[in-house]
């Protein structure tokens, strides 16, 4: 008891007041060495330029380009095992203009540091030169007609697709199958495109309108016409980087910017 008293007393005074009584005392304190003391370690969110989020990297004085991009391969690798990137083609930009390439080794974390953007890539994927067919989507599930337009989802996994038939179909890249249909367009589909975060998708359509599409429940949540709508086809539909605006072009001649969330 008489030392629980003398402990909560002797927490009241300042700090300036400890000093004072561990000097008095012959108490010296332990300050950490340097090599005991944590280097700090800066994480950078890394983005594709649709701005959706992938993962972090971890950024530290000693960071080069070179380990830069094979860590972000890591992160692009396990964000989708399925596709093969190129370890050393990635494109990776600082405050979304400047390009890494650009910089010398020894200035790269001082001006990631300085930026107070996320890292944008580029992922690199093929050799353009060494290009070929890979796969063909179509069979007892494909289309019966024409097919006018397709769009990737973010993840690279799923392919949207729009046809003749009046009908917008997914598929897996993977597997080569058709996972769903979504029917309501009432003539030819002309253009698909799926938002950055890739649960919507619109498509725009010989019947002079645009749907905005909940892939997951492959419901349509909302027509887009009417009185403010388009009066003839609408040939392409095109989301903005955030996922906030829908743009539309038709053979009307005008262009018309949606807010859809």
């Amino acid at each position: 008891m008489f030392i629980s008293n003398i402990i909560n007393t002797w927490l009241k005074y300042p700090y300036n007041i400890h000093q004072e009584i561990n000097k008095y005392l012959g108490i010296i304190p332990i300050t950490p060495t340097q090599s005991s003391i944590k280097k700090p370690c800066l994480y950078k969110e890394v983005v594709f330029t649709s701005g959706k989020i992938i993962g972090k990297v971890c950024i530290t004085k000693k960071i080069t380009k070179k380990s830069l991009k094979k860590s972000i391969h890591e992160i692009l690798v396990k964000y989708n095992p399925s596709i093969k990137y190129h370890e050393f083609t990635h494109k990776v930009f600082i405050s979304w203009t400047q390009s890494i390439d650009e910089v010398l080794d020894e200035d790269l974390f001082q001006l990631i540091v300085e930026s107070q953007h996320e890292l944008c890539i580029y992922p690199g994927i093929f050799d353009v030169s060494k290009m070929k067919c890979l796969r063909t989507f179509g069979g007892a599930t494909g289309h019966s007609s024409f097919v006018w337009s397709v769009s990737w989802d973010p993840s690279g996994k799923y392919l949207a697709s729009g046809s003749a038939d009046h009908s917008i179909k997914l598929w897996d890249t993977n597997t080569e199958k058709c996972v769903c249909t979504l029917t309501g367009h009432s003539s030819f589909v002309w253009s698909v495109s799926w938002d950055p975060s890739g649960t919507y998708l619109a498509s725009g359509s010989s019947d002079h309108s645009i749907k905005l599409w909940d892939v997951n429940t492959e419901k349509c949540l909302h027509t887009f016409g009417g009185a403010t709508g388009h009066s003839n086809y609408v040939c392409s539909v095109s989301w903005d980087p955030s996922g906030k605006y829908l743009a539309s072009g038709s053979q009307d001649k005008t262009l018309k910017l949606w807010g859809c969330k």
